[in-house]
């Protein structure tokens, strides 16, 4: 589960004109609760856990900006594209190993039952950077040590090196997160961070 409280969010939505907030991996709402402290005109959030999508609605459902979506983020990314009136857009992008996070089953179960949909970011990123124009927006990847396994990360959720690659490669999901670069380079520049499991951070060129 991924957090925004090292980065300065003001800072960025002041600089990017940012107006428009998309999270993928609801969790318990971490990023949501920060991100309704600032001045988003709409906030979207998925998340397939049915259980966590209720309690988030109870404790946040009041806020009329933020709209909720229990589903793969596959499916609700497209909708929520769609209907994004206000540009440009925050990504926020944790949707990973369903259930495991939260104690229902273990990764590697996770990884195995749900395969490609366990670690869902390259099509998150070919969706979005197929459904609009990308150049203005900026990008939060969380949990780089997925696919960058060998940095000295600030905290480890697994209690030791990240040893599921293996699984990755079984289930045919990306092990290095080339896919994102090469999708945003004539775009974005990028900036790493060891911070918790680490970020990866796409910022618009020239701004």
């Amino acid at each position: 589960m991924g957090d925004t409280r090292w980065i300065d969010l003001n800072t960025l939505i002041s600089r990017y004109g940012l107006k428009t907030y998309v999270e993928t991996g609801t969790g318990t709402c971490v990023t949501l609760a920060r991100s309704l402290e600032h001045p988003f005109e709409s906030l979207h959030t998925i998340d397939v856990d049915e259980g966590l999508l209720e309690a988030a609605k109870a404790q946040y459902g009041g806020d009329k900006r933020v709209t909720f979506y229990c589903d793969y983020s596959k499916n609700a990314l497209p909708v929520i594209l769609d209907s994004i009136t206000t540009d440009p857009v925050l990504f926020f992008l944790d949707a990973h190993f369903p259930g495991a996070d939260y104690h229902r089953m273990s990764y590697p179960e996770s990884i195995l039952t749900y395969k490609q949909d366990a670690f869902p970011l390259e099509h998150e990123v070919d969706i979005i950077v197929s459904g609009r124009d990308t150049s203005k927006d900026v990008f939060i990847i969380d949990d780089l040590i997925l696919y960058e396994p060998d940095a000295a990360y600030d905290h480890v959720a697994w209690n030791g090196p990240y040893e599921y690659a293996h699984l990755q490669k079984e289930v045919g999901s990306q092990t290095d997160l080339q896919f994102f670069y090469d999708a945003l380079a004539e775009t974005h520049d990028f900036e790493k961070y060891t911070k918790d499991q680490g970020y990866v951070v796409a910022l618009p060129k020239g701004v």
